[in-house]
């Protein structure tokens, strides 16, 4: 009976002090549960202590219960508190070292809820004997990040641990091991990690660069642009896995700060990699590129000029992102060849680059291109030009970016849908330039016309759905009768009544009746 009331009192998580379970912390069976307890007495002072004392019992169940406790007092403690009770558990550990053996030797056999506090245990305790084990129960996707979280608290004295244990690692473990390097640093896990970007394995190679990238140790950028000349060819599927993560981690060495500063290994960082470029392939080529892309400054306007005549289209692409980043106002022979470039893709880049970019400068350019030959880059031209200069303070820009507006709606479906786009982000007066898209033939655009202007016309202006209740499409029937029920516009419910007289679509019904219950109401 007493030993189900703890387990209760537990479930509950009712805190209890140690003068309430004296009568049972002795116990061979109701001392585990007693324990387990206190853990939750932050504010006992002798909580801990009972803790302590069971830390160091003969009885594995105590042990675990202790550790518990301890997990639990610790998740609440902090600062002071909290390095106070991890010196007293390690100095209970130290002087009775079976504390730590029997916890490692019980890790692989526990079950799930039993290794996942032993983890943490050991980690607090910072036990170096502990590191194999944990790296190895962590195959457990459960156990995983409490496991590498684990690691990370044991700190540099875990990656001198694994660095001695690293041929006894499988390559799965191995990974994870550099996630786990990557978190403490330390002058051994630096020489691991740039010694496995030589790895047979792209997988391993590719873990150890993103690593490397999270510590931003310099000295690991000329091996990681070695390795980029060199990575997986394209045929493997794991090539771009392990060209992505060198890319992210070259940038994370050389690329701009929070406040856009460069950092001082930036000119080394695009001297190796304009290198890189001579004589490459395809995908390393692209790779740089990408790189390139966010780590260049102003001062390499003529390298970027140089990827904006590569042959190939998505290494040009990649360029623009640096025109993106450089402003495209302030570089505008880069712009004007992105602009002109063949390829649809470099074209579309060019409009991405033109609609982030802060300055109005670009609009004239941006009308040129919702004139091009291909609807992606007009639909992408339309949709900036719309965000960007729909509501514009300067009249005749502003009206220049309606008149775009108003073209597009005669113009392919994708174009059409930008404009729909670009009202949803304008907003009130702009909705008006979605009307004419009511009346178009595909059901997808008048549905989201439908939307747009339900969701930012005026009261009075909402009527002019009415005529769509009787719309071919079921999808399109839906939509209006739902915007209307929406916006509340009672004059709707006649024309609504005659179209469910007719309706043989059983979802538009649904909708339809739904819809007239709250117009009524």
């Amino acid at each position: 009976m007493r030993f189900s009331a703890l387990h209760a009192l537990d479930t509950l998580e009712e805190p209890m002090r140690a003068d309430e379970l004296a009568g049972v912390l002795g116990d061979p069976m109701l001392g585990p549960c007693g324990l387990a307890l206190l853990g939750r007495s932050e504010s006992d002072p002798i909580a801990l202590d009972a803790l302590l004392k069971g830390l160091a019992s003969g009885v594995r169940a105590a042990r675990e219960s202790s550790m518990r406790g301890v997990l639990r007092l610790a998740a609440r403690f902090d600062g002071a508190a909290l390095a106070d009770l991890t010196a007293r558990v390690a100095e209970v550990s130290r002087a009775v070292p079976n504390i730590t053996s029997s916890a490692v030797a019980r890790l692989p056999e526990a079950d799930l809820g039993t290794q996942l506090a032993l983890v943490q245990f050991l980690g607090l305790l910072r036990a170096r004997s502990a590191v194999a084990p944990i790296l190895e129960v962590g195959r457990d996707e459960a156990l995983a990040q409490v496991a590498l979280g684990a690691l990370a608290e044991i700190g540099p004295e875990a990656a001198e641990e694994l660095d001695a244990a690293w041929t006894r690692l499988s390559q799965e473990r191995r990974c994870a091991a550099c996630d786990v390097l990557g978190r403490v640093g330390g002058a051994r896990a630096i020489e691991r990690l740039v010694a496995s970007l030589d790895d047979g394995d792209p997988m391993l190679r590719a873990a150890a660069a993103r690593s490397l990238g999270a510590l931003r140790v310099e000295q690991a950028l000329a091996p990681l642009v070695r390795r980029l000349e060199c990575a997986a060819p394209e045929e493997d599927p794991e090539g771009e896995t392990e060209r992505a993560a060198l890319v992210d981690a070259i940038v994370a060495l050389a690329g701009p700060d929070a406040d856009g500063c460069p950092p001082a290994i930036a000119p080394r960082a695009v001297e190796l990699l304009a290198r890189a470029l001579t004589g490459s392939g395809d995908e390393t080529r692209l790779a740089a590129a990408r790189a390139l892309g966010r780590i260049a400054r102003r001062e390499d306007a003529e390298l970027v000029a140089l990827l904006m005549k590569d042959p190939s289209a998505r290494v040009r692409r990649a360029a623009v992102d640096a025109i993106a980043r450089l402003e495209p106002d302030r570089t505008p022979e880069l712009l004007h060849l992105a602009i002109a470039d063949e390829s649809p893709s470099v074209r579309i880049a060019a409009v991405r680059a033109l609609g982030a970019s802060r300055s109005e400068s670009g609009f004239d350019d941006l009308r040129r291109l919702s004139e091009d030959e291909d609807p992606r880059v007009r639909a992408m031209a339309v949709q900036a030009v719309g965000r960007r200069f729909a509501a514009n303070r300067e009249p005749a820009i502003r009206a220049a970016a309606l008149a775009v507006l108003s073209r597009a709606c005669d113009d392919a479906a994708p174009v059409a849908l930008a404009v729909v786009e670009a009202v949803k982000e304008i907003g009130g007066e702009a909705a008006g330039y979605v009307v004419p898209l009511l009346g178009r033939a595909e059901p997808e655009v008048v549905r989201e016309a439908v939307r747009c202007f339900g969701d930012h016309a005026e009261p009075g202006e909402v009527e002019a759905l009415l005529p769509l209740v009787s719309h071919p499409d079921w999808s399109v029937r839906a939509e209006v009768v739902e915007i209307l029920a929406e916006r509340g516009v009672r004059q709707a419910v006649p024309a609504i009544l005659r179209r469910l007289e007719t309706e043989q679509d059983d979802v538009v019904r649904s909708v339809t009746l739904a819809a007239l219950q709250r117009l009524e109401s």
